[in-house]
């Protein structure tokens, strides 16, 4: 089996830049392409402003 993408989780903490790191490491021993993936939260909607504006 052929490893031909890395993917590789991202929070811009240590621990995830060492990840980084040893992702880059196997990929160009092999070739692979690194993918990097940061997930965050939305923040609530804003509220409707006629809403707002009843107080």
């Amino acid at each position: 089996m052929q490893l031909r993408k890395i993917l590789v989780g991202i929070d811009f903490s240590e621990p995830s830049e060492v990840a980084l790191h040893q992702a880059l490491d196997i990929a160009r021993k092999t070739g692979a392409e690194v993918v990097l993936v940061h997930a965050g939260t939305i923040p609530d909607p804003i509220p409707d402003i006629p809403e707002a504006m009843e107080g």
